[in-house]
């Protein structure tokens, strides 16, 4: 590809290491548009995982998948960093992905410290009852 040569302005190859004219060195580091394109990348990545944050305004049924198995309840008052997806809040929950219906969820205009769960309480899931200060009052057997 040919670009301008800044110093002298007469056509030479992007790979040359200088300018066949003039002798001016390519600079490292691939000028403006490298630092452009590195800086659309990281805002795309955080607008990809940017998360709202909700608050359950009653009991909610959290799930494996939209209108899919019932997996537990959360109670109300728990906050959830939430993807919204058609009406949906995916969330991670036990180092799994739930969904909880964005219809049992308030939006909280300013972040609060959200609850988290250890991984003891995803061992629990699987039994028919478990109380857990952080939001988790039912969870349904397989």
């Amino acid at each position: 590809m040919l670009i301008k040569c800044p110093d002298c302005g007469n056509m030479r190859s992007s790979d040359a290491d200088a300018c066949p004219f003039c002798g001016c060195k390519r600079k490292p580091g691939g000028g403006c548009m490298g630092v452009l394109v590195f800086l659309v990348f990281l805002a795309f990545m955080y607008l990809a995982e940017s998360k709202e944050t909700y608050v359950v305004v009653k009991k909610a049924n959290f799930r494996e998948a939209p209108n899919g198995k019932i997996l537990g309840q959360m109670s109300k008052g728990t906050d959830l960093g939430c993807h919204v997806e058609d009406g949906w809040c995916r969330t991670t929950y036990a180092e799994k992905t739930v969904y909880v219906s964005l219809k049992v969820l308030e939006k909280r205009s300013a972040p609060k410290e959200t609850k988290k769960v250890t991984s003891s309480a995803a061992e629990n899931v699987s039994s028919s009852s478990v109380t857990q200060s952080t939001g988790l009052v039912q969870a349904v057997g397989n």
